[in-house]
């Protein structure tokens, strides 16, 4: 057990020591001397230690010995709690302590349990802001939810190539200014949108005190490191190399490229993928994307200017997209014939909307209810095509205009180790009912569309976590419906539980499908994207689909060089088929072990080793499957409201 003195002096002014005889650190014993070091800290300088940022406002030096660096790691909290304790009972050191240490407070809440994404900022709502600034992580350096700083040769190198985000960037990605009013709705709206910029890790906004009516706004962000590649060996003659750049010298753009060796084709390399996409531009909010896909079935080019709805700020949205596609395909000229084809089509998707506050529903932490409405209008043009005059020819030119009106209210709760490793998650809650209607204007047949969604969400007692919604659609052809479609979801996250340093997450997901007047030979699957991981097969189809997903969490603290690790288990159940009763059919399942790995630094996502187990697999399906995929996420659906749209059969 180890004493250590901790002298602080404070400039200008009076010079005070404090010494602190009740900090004791446990580790291993040792005979050395400690040797003293000196860290100044200037004013306007702050101090992040664990869920707390301390905010330096006169310059600070700081008297420690050489176990500084075990107690920035383990006890700095508690170093800091007991230094503001021990200057609390003396009326001097007191003031001292006030003049030179300034805690952000109540911006500052654990998220061990849910809570309000409002709540750290309503102290402080109506006042001014005086000053507005950024202070940005180093990418490999401690996070805003781990002191600990890994530094080796690996990230030192990685270090090189790293370019951090542009300040404008950030200021860009601002919804409040310098002289504005703290909106605490618009503040935790903005803390949002820079956590779910691509380039960011984590980011937080925190608020302190000035005087009554002032305050200034400090903004910190954590950069993910940009680049990502990938190699991946389909066999000894055939790979494919992904370079992808998230963040292009700090600006915010993203630069992806895909290229694909094949010994046997001719040329053997080409540039098979390549994207360039630009966040934000020139502070509209205005995302714009352009790509170039090529692949053993063809080509596609795509052109995409979108523009989401953002409280407050964004009350205009809409999107373009422009799309080319290019496929070889076969297609049957009778029942014993079929002919290769060069089937070429150009797609146009336009929609606009405009949201409006509706003031008299509006909550006290001044969230309205929003009403929105939309119009998209999606045009599809065949230039090479198989000339077949069927009405039931599936390769048909078309146009459709599709309105809605919808009416929305969407809030945040802030909550921890629900699909990542202890980073910040805002979980959406609210309400959304949704009413579309529409024309198409198809060769042989002009039809009419209706359809309808709700849904619900958020904390029930307990700090259960859930998630409700049902949409149903149809298309109307001399008054009679075709192609109707019901779909229905619920997802549950049960509440946290603590197990010394570990955190266990349980999590269920049950969705529910259903077809009624479909095309023929229009069908959905049971596999490994729609309802059983690993259950990679195309054998289940039919009209109507049930399944159920359950799932168990273990995140541990195993943290090797920013690598996190948890282990879960996993149970999926499904039933699939054309028969009314959906649990008349056959029911398929599969058992899932396994363990997700998970670095904060890079732009990968979570990547999951496991083993599962199918009792009754469908034809030649092995009965197990090991496998290494990225992890799916368990999803809460927001209740943002976009183009408008079809209820999907998929």
């Amino acid at each position: 057990m180890i004493k250590i003195k901790i002298k602080i002096f404070i400039k200008p002014g009076l010079l005070f020591v404090i010494i602190l005889h009740s900090i004791f650190i446990i580790g291993q014993d040792t005979a050395r001397s400690l040797q003293t070091d000196t860290l100044k800290i200037k004013a306007g300088n702050v101090i992040i230690i664990n869920d707390s940022v301390i905010k330096v406002i006169n310059d600070t030096v700081i008297i420690v010995n050489d176990t500084t660096k075990v107690l920035t790691k383990k006890d700095s909290k508690r170093f800091y709690s007991k230094l503001k304790s021990f200057a609390q009972k003396h009326r001097v050191t007191k003031e001292l302590y006030n003049a030179t240490f300034v805690s952000f407070g109540d911006t500052v809440i654990k998220a061990d349990k849910p809570f309000k994404s409002t709540d750290p900022y309503l102290a402080s709502s109506g006042r001014i802001i005086r000053k507005v600034q950024i202070m940005k992580l180093d990418v490999f350096g401690p996070s805003l939810i781990d002191s600990v700083n890994y530094d080796t040769c690996l990230t030192k190198d990685k270090s090189k190539f790293h370019i951090n985000t542009s300040d404008r960037v950030i200021f860009n990605n601002l919804l409040f200014s310098e002289g504005d009013t703290v909106n605490p709705a618009i503040i935790a709206e903005n803390a949002k949108l820079l956590r779910e910029l691509p380039y960011i890790q984590n980011a937080t906004i925190q608020i302190y005190n000035i005087s009554k009516d002032s305050v200034d706004v400090l903004i910190v962000t954590k950069d993910i490191f940009e680049w990502v590649v990938i190699p991946i060996i389909i066999t000894a003659k055939k790979w494919r190399l992904k370079i992808r750049n998230v963040n292009v010298l700090g600006l915010g753009h993203e630069f992806s490229n895909t290229f694909s060796f094949n010994a046997n084709d001719h040329p053997q390399l080409v540039w098979s993928y390549l994207s360039y996409s630009i966040n934000n531009i020139r502070r509209s909010f205005i995302n714009s994307m352009f790509s170039y896909d090529k692949t053993d079935e063809g080509i596609d080019y795509r052109l995409d200017f979108s523009r989401s709805f953002i409280p407050y700020k964004v009350n205009w949205g809409g999107g373009i997209t422009f799309l080319r596609r290019e496929r070889n395909i076969t297609y049957s000229i009778n029942d014993s014939t079929q002919a290769p084809w060069s089937l070429k089509f150009n797609q146009r998707d336009i929609w606009v909307g405009r949201q409006f506050p509706l003031q008299r529903l509006r909550t006290k932490d001044d969230y309205p209810v929003w009403f929105v409405p939309a119009i998209r209008f999606v045009n599809l043009q065949y230039t090479n095509r198989p000339e077949t005059p069927d009405s039931s020819f599936s390769m048909k030119n078309k146009s459709d205009i599709l309105g809605s009106i919808a009416f929305s209210k969407q809030q945040y709760y802030r909550v921890s180790y629900l699909n990542e490793f202890g980073k910040t998650e805002d979980l959406p809650y609210g309400f959304l009912f949704k009413l579309t209607a529409g024309y198409s204007f198809a060769e042989f047949r002009d039809r009419t569309y209706t359809g309808i969604k709700i849904a619900y969400g958020g904390v029930l007692k307990k700090n259960n976590l859930y998630f409700l919604s049902a949409e149903y659609g149809t298309y109307f052809l001399n008054e009679k419906p075709q192609q109707e479609v019901f779909h229905a979801i619920l997802n549950y996250a049960a509440p946290l539980i603590h197990f010394r340093k570990n955190h266990i997450r349980n999590l269920l997901v049950i969705d529910y499908i259903t077809g009624i007047n479909m095309q023929p030979g229009q069908k959905i699957y049971l596999n490994n994207d729609h309802g059983i991981k690993g259950l990679k097969t195309n054998e289940l189809k039919g009209q109507q689909r049930f399944y159920l997903h359950l799932e168990s969490n273990l995140f541990t603290p195993i943290n090797y060089y920013g690598f996190r690790m948890s282990f879960f288990a996993a149970v999926n159940i499904g039933f699939i088929g054309d028969n009314r009763g959906i649990f008349s059919n056959a029911m398929y399942s599969g058992y899932s072990l396994g363990i997700r790995i998970k670095n904060n630094y890079l732009v990968f996502g979570t990547f999951q080793f496991s083993f599962t187990f199918f009792p009754n697999a469908p034809g030649d399906t092995k009965g197990y499957i090991v496998d290494l995929s990225e992890m799916p996420y368990l999803r809460f659906h927001n209740f943002d409201i976009g183009a408008p749209s079809y209820v999907g059969f998929d």
